[in-house]
């Protein structure tokens, strides 16, 4: 096992999740920002089918706090690999 702390930034595929926990046991494996955009994209398009300037409203919004929540998931994997 490597001697250094692994995060890894996939786009949730279960195979690369499995080849990730093979190669790097104790990896962090995270959602990429952009395949997370296209799940609230899906979720938004099912929500709102003949709207699309209310989607462009929640996509921008979910959008930010998709990007903040990244953000604080990094700091908290840093901040647990020190303590």
């Amino acid at each position: 096992m490597p001697p250094w702390d692994v995060l890894i930034t996939a786009d949730g595929a279960v195979w690369i999740e499995n080849m990730c926990v093979a190669h790097f046991l104790n990896a962090d494996i995270l959602l990429d920002i952009f395949h997370a955009g296209d799940n609230v994209q899906t979720m938004l398009k099912n929500l709102f089918p003949r709207d699309e300037k209310q989607r462009d409203v929640y996509f921008n919004r979910l959008r930010g706090a998709l990007l903040i929540l990244q953000r604080k998931q990094l700091y908290l994997t840093e901040i647990q690999k020190i303590c």
